[in-house]
């Protein structure tokens, strides 16, 4: 039985990791018409209970990172995002959406908040599109400025690396 138990423990830690465990950053092409639908019509609702359709984000490139508060990979690249949204979060051009897929605000609040976080948290307000969250969390996707994917990363990142804030920085230069 214990040992039933330690392999599920296992299994669901595991699932929380990119199914290819690979920390490259994976440039996402897709054709304009499909990003602009997939962004059309998906909401958050932040800890506070204000509610945010992407739709109305339009002209802000828009950092969305998935996460659970039971992911290690999640906890682990947290300092980072955070040093991510201290350098980025004051531009205006510039929204970051830090969803908790578990859908429990006070669970993510608490915890959020013990850890000393400042980026802003949302939960889901309905369904997230296959192409911004598949299989894997953490899960980060980056929005150009119409709406588009322009980045996308399963598995955990290091938003303080060189070749990551390059990247960033051309994506806001669009």
């Amino acid at each position: 039985m214990k040992r039933i138990l330690v392999l599920a423990l296992i299994a669901g830690l595991s699932s929380c990791i990119s199914k290819n465990d690979q920390n490259t950053e994976e440039q996402v092409a897709l054709t304009e018409a499909p990003a602009a639908q997939a962004a059309s019509g998906v909401a958050f609702t932040r800890l506070d209970g204000q509610n945010t359709d992407l739709a109305d984000l339009s002209g802000k490139v828009v950092v969305l990172n998935f996460w659970a508060t039971w992911c290690p990979p999640c906890i682990k690249e947290m300092p980072s995002l955070q040093a991510f949204y201290n350098d980025y979060g004051k531009n205006p051009d510039v929204e970051f959406l830090v969803v908790e897929v578990d859908n429990k605000p006070d669970l993510a609040k608490s915890f959020v908040e013990k850890n000393n976080f400042t980026f802003p948290v949302y939960s889901p307000a309905g369904m997230i599109p296959e192409a911004f969250l598949g299989q894997a969390i953490p899960t980060t996707v980056i929005l150009n400025k119409k709406g588009e994917i322009s980045y996308r990363h399963e598995g955990m990142s290091d938003f303080t690396a060189q070749d990551f804030r390059n990247q960033f920085e051309g994506i806001l230069k669009q």
